[in-house]
């Protein structure tokens, strides 16, 4: 706290230079873990400091990996991010990674998560909260994914907060999303297309929609 203000760290990746060619990808999750924002990486790692899964889907799935052999967690992060805002990987899409609530909270506890967040503020600001939060990402979808990219929310509040009125309520879209076949999109501009996602905790049942995006869009 300094006066009135609350200040504290987080985290987003968003290349600069628009690659031609490559089709915008945004990744969002719910909000930040505090490890992650520490170690300056998202899912910087798991238990016993591991490759997080979120990344080895993706590896799996073609979207990014990387095709240097680093055994260290934390050269692996350092690359990881360089190769991300430098897009000097190989994939058809260009990514870009951010949270729709900027405040980190823990994975596990009273505090966990979106629900702690909601908690913390209460009803009445955390609604405030959301409206400023909601903002901030427009602007990101309008500057970085706007016309043609694709949005990919692994969590609900992503979903359910940039989703148009006539896309898939998040029980739906989620059955849909393990079937491969979620149709939704965006609110902020409905050429966007919106896909639910599981929730990284599950990350290998996103892996065969992964895949499935991908070759759609080397075959585009």
């Amino acid at each position: 706290m300094e006066g009135d203000f609350l200040i504290y760290e987080t985290e987003s990746i968003h290349p600069k230079e628009r690659k031609t060619g490559r089709m915008p990808l945004l990744l969002l999750f719910g909000n930040p873990a505090p490890h992650s924002v520490k170690e300056r990486m998202f899912f910087s790692y798991e238990r016993n400091r591991k490759e997080h899964r979120f990344w080895k889907v993706l590896s799996e799935s073609g979207i990014f990996r990387l095709d240097e052999q680093i055994d260290g967690i934390d050269e692996r992060n350092k690359l990881k991010k360089k190769k991300l805002l430098e897009v000097t990987y190989q994939s058809p899409f260009q990514i870009y990674l951010d949270v729709f609530y900027s405040m980190p909270s823990p994975a596990t506890g009273k505090w966990s998560g979106v629900a702690g967040l909601r908690r913390l503020f209460g009803t009445d600001l955390f609604k405030e909260i959301t409206k400023w939060e909601k903002q901030r990402i427009e602007d990101t979808i309008s500057r970085y994914i706007y016309p043609n990219g694709l949005i990919l929310a692994f969590q609900k509040d992503a979903y359910v907060k940039t989703k148009s009125e006539n896309s898939p309520d998040y029980d739906i879209a989620r059955k849909q999303t393990m079937e491969g076949n979620t149709q939704a999109r965006c609110q902020f501009d409905n050429r966007i297309k919106l896909h639910c996602m599981a929730p990284t905790r599950l990350m290998y049942k996103n892996h065969e929609t992964l895949q499935k995006l991908k070759k759609k869009q080397e075959y585009s």
